[in-house]
């Protein structure tokens, strides 16, 4: 995602296919929730580490490569249950 595509989405706030998860614990429980939604419709995008304003809050150092690892075994995983909330 380019600066420029980013900055786009932070302006518009969320909307139908833009969704905002604060991620200070790692990957909020209703991220999978949302990843159905977006796949069962138009798609959209999913940003973490923003806050429901648009805010930037950001994810804890050296946590993003754990926060991909654990969406892609959650989402690629049928036998794994991911954890709603």
């Amino acid at each position: 995602m380019t600066q420029e595509r980013l900055t786009q989405l932070l302006a518009t706030r969320e909307r139908e296919t833009v969704e905002f998860k604060k991620a200070a614990g790692g990957v909020p429980s209703s991220v999978y929730e949302t990843i159905c939604a977006f796949l069962n419709h138009r798609g959209g995008d999913i940003l973490l580490g923003v806050a429901d304003d648009g805010s930037l809050t950001g994810v804890p150092d050296g946590a993003v490569d754990q926060i991909c690892d654990d969406i892609a075994s959650a989402t690629s995983n049928g036998i794994h249950q991911a954890p709603f909330a």
